[in-house]
């Protein structure tokens, strides 16, 4: 499986919808990185981890009841800053 910090939001998206991944792990796994790295890029300086994991929480919900809306509502959701990917 790819790692999923390297996912793009497109990506990331179809394999929520798809139930692949869910909004937690995809949260999770980004949180790990930034943890990791944030010490010596210094990028994040109130990381709000705790709400982005209810968030994520709360979509993974609504996605479970049926609700997905989208990519730009389910991973705005999280609060998990993702950047879009130079090709």
């Amino acid at each position: 499986m790819v790692a999923l910090h390297s996912l793009t939001i497109k990506d990331a998206s179809q394999m929520i919808k798809s139930r692949k991944i869910s909004c937690v792990d995809l949260a999770a796994a980004l949180i790990d990185r930034i943890t990791r790295l944030n010490p010596k890029y210094r990028a994040f300086v109130h990381p709000t981890f705790d709400l982005a994991l209810e968030r994520a929480a709360a979509a993974d919900t609504e996605i479970a009841g049926g609700l997905y809306r989208g990519p730009r509502i389910q991973l705005a959701s999280a609060t998990v800053w993702l950047r879009p990917r130079n090709n």
